[in-house]
């Protein structure tokens, strides 16, 4: 994975020492693709393309990883990024790594630069606008659910933050963003830092809380394509799981039903439906442990065959489908449904379950 990025940053400029400094540097080191270019913006400048033997002062190696300096005055701003040839930033679809280093006064000259400040939210997200007296830069905006800590200078330093904005903002005297996806139903803390054009720089912090989670899970009918008795109707034990897991498995069960071993009869495998009505209900709103926020859905089932062996479908092993439970100012679900097929994992047995689920986030 290609990575770039500046250290320290923001550079610090000390102007409380005699005589004070003017400038101040940081070291910026890459690893990447031979194929990948390296960009920057020099301050006032636009993006250019860099050859990186020139810069780091090495051989072949400069086309794996490197290491270079940079050295600005209080308020400028550096710019630096990853690009294939392709997704330059000079491109039509300009698709990279980037680092952003700015430079600011050890002791602000101008202490107040925010003039005002809004915020919303919801279960998934934090909306916050900042108004500044003059244009600023929004170098820093996340959202953590701890907070974070400022260094000897005053300047905070994140701890394990769940979202941050993927880029400075302005310059300009408005800035709006959006954080998301948090965890519904946490404390947070906003922390933001602008910084002007001549290095003055002011933190806002934020204590804010999610909305928790209310949610609904329905399986209310599936369709049978194939018994797994080709010659008679088959008998089978049906499972239906709502799990909360991360975006890529399943980890806690939250509720398993289970359909004992009905007469099935799949019409001639053209498709029988079979009424389920089962439903996994949250009664009030909830709050979501971190690394718990995805929900997912999963059936599978086993038809006797006596000394002929099981046909089964799905498999209490396989990790089922993913609801797609949006984040942001849509993160509210009136009503969704979609087909999950279950195929047959041995056997013939086969069939598609209807999965309905709302979501609502509430305090």
């Amino acid at each position: 994975m290609s990575t770039i990025t500046a250290h320290p940053n923001p550079i610090v400029v000390d102007n409380t020492i005699s005589p004070p400094e003017t400038t101040g540097t940081t070291t910026v080191k890459y690893k990447k693709e031979p194929e990948e270019e390296l960009w920057e913006m020099q301050p006032g400048s636009g993006w250019a393309k860099v050859n990186v033997h020139t810069l780091t002062g090495l051989g072949d190696e400069a086309d794996y990883s490197g290491k270079y300096s940079i050295t600005l005055t209080p308020g400028q701003i550096y710019s630096a990024g990853l690009f294939f040839p392709l997704n330059s930033p000079v491109s039509t679809d300009p698709l990279g790594t980037k680092v952003i280093v700015a430079a600011v006064l050890k002791k602000p000259t101008v202490r107040k630069l925010i003039a005002d400040h809004s915020g919303s939210g919801g279960g998934t997200r934090l909306s916050h606008g900042i108004k500044t007296f003059k244009p600023t830069m929004l170098f820093l905006a996340a959202a953590s659910r701890f907070r974070a800590v400022p260094d000897s200078t005053g300047i905070p330093q994140l701890v394990d933050p769940d979202a941050v904005i993927p880029a400075p903002l302005g310059p300009a005297v408005s800035h709006d963003v959006e954080l998301k996806p948090l965890v519904p139903g946490h404390h947070y803390f906003f922390t933001a830092m602008v910084v002007d054009a001549g290095g003055n720089w002011e933190v806002l912090e934020v204590e804010q809380d999610t909305l928790k989670r209310k949610m609904t899970v329905q399986f209310p009918k599936m369709v049978v394509f194939n018994d797994g008795d080709w010659a008679t109707t088959g008998e089978a034990e049906f499972w239906f799981d709502v799990s909360a897991g991360d975006d890529t498995r399943p980890g806690q069960s939250l509720q398993l039903f289970t359909l004992p071993e009905p007469d099935l009869d799949d019409w001639g495998e053209t498709g029988r439906p079979y009424s389920l009505g089962y439903a996994y209900i949250e009664n009030q709103p909830l709050t979501v442990a971190a690394g718990r926020t995805s929900i997912w859905v999963h059936s599978w089932a086993r038809e006797d065959d006596g000394p002929w062996g099981d046909d089964t479908a799905g498999s209490a092993i396989n990790k089922g489908k993913r609801l797609n439970l949006p984040d942001g100012p849509s993160e509210k679900v009136a009503n969704s449904s979609f087909t999950m097929d279950v195929p047959a994992s041995s056997g013939d047995l086969h069939y598609a379950v209807d999965v309905t689920f709302a979501v609502d986030y509430l305090p």
